[in-house]
């Protein structure tokens, strides 16, 4: 069956009952997936309205060829910490099956079932606040679709596919799968390739992108070199994984020239702080709240 990794998070509850006379309930959550997979909360002390925004990292089914996204069920059940026994308050599932999309699942509230004891107690419905920020098909089930693509390599071991992004193999894409999130690389094949190549996160205003060189070439698995390494850092599961674009020019020098001359073109001379820099030079783009400086160079383009 194809599984999707789901990072889920517990957000809050809201108007939960009384369970003793004198305080509220000292509540946590223990939840059980429909494959089985078990988590819980933190414990918080004397409250009606607790927050947790906790995360946790579930393997659920993927829904149907054309249909949800997602299918089976989380079940939570609330719980009253006792020193004794803890308390079985109530209980609330989700069915991720009537889901149509993953943005419909970023914000959802759960009414919960109480036990009969419980119900008297309270006037408002008690819900818990749920969301599912992100899903990706696991590892398995990825390696599966993909089993059979011309070019395509398998690290079985470190949960690794390789796959090429033209047929002449200088460009391949990596998809790396870590506990919590899911690393996307781009590697070139060879020292030479005469390509510029980049790794782009639309919509983000910054992005974190780590590049790495090896002049001799750094072995990625068997029959895969790589002499130029691209990661995306910090993309998380819940990350739009279809606004990441690799990109590739022509590596041909267009100018050149060197941060001595344009400085000195823009007036600076010595040691300038921001401030003196801000007074001193001409010519310039200044950005007060990060303290940078741009300068023109030639084209029109700033540094």
């Amino acid at each position: 069956m194809a599984q999707a990794v789901v990072s889920f998070r517990v957000l809050a509850g809201r108007d939960l009952p009384k369970t003793d006379t004198f305080s509220a309930t000292d509540p946590f959550l223990r939840g059980i997936t429909s494959a089985g997979q078990e988590f819980e909360t933190q414990r918080l002390q004397d409250t009606a309205q607790p927050v947790w925004e906790e995360r946790f990292v579930l393997t659920l089914p993927c829904g149907p060829p054309g249909g949800p996204p997602l299918g089976g069920w989380v079940e939570l059940t609330l719980y009253d910490e006792d020193p004794l026994r803890d308390s079985r308050v109530g209980v609330a599932r989700l069915d991720l099956s009537t889901f149509p999309s993953l943005q419909a699942m970023q914000y959802i509230e759960l009414t919960l079932q109480l036990k009969d004891k419980y119900k008297k107690r309270i006037g408002e419905p008690a819900v818990i606040t749920v969301a599912v920020e992100g899903a990706v098909r696991d590892y398995a089930t990825l390696r599966h679709d993909m089993t059979g693509v011309h070019g395509v390599l398998f690290d079985d071991i470190n949960r690794r596919i390789y796959a090429p992004l033209e047929q002449t193999g200088l460009l391949y894409v990596g998809v790396e799968y870590e506990s919590d999130e899911v690393d996307i690389k781009l590697f070139t094949t060879s020292p030479q390739t005469g390509l510029y190549v980049d790794l782009i996160n639309q919509g983000k205003v910054h992005t974190k992108l780590r590049r790495r060189v090896y002049q001799h070439g750094k072995p990625l698995i068997e029959g895969l070199v790589a002499y130029e390494e691209l990661k995306l850092d910090d993309l998380k599961m819940r990350s739009n994984f279809n606004a990441v674009m690799a990109v590739w020019f022509d590596a041909s020098l267009c100018r050149h020239t060197n941060a001595g001359e344009v400085v000195s073109a823009h007036g600076w001379h010595g040691a300038l702080n921001f401030q003196a820099a801000c007074h001193t030079l001409h010519g310039i783009h200044v950005d007060e709240g990060e303290e940078e400086v741009g300068m023109v160079v030639q084209g029109g383009e700033t540094v």
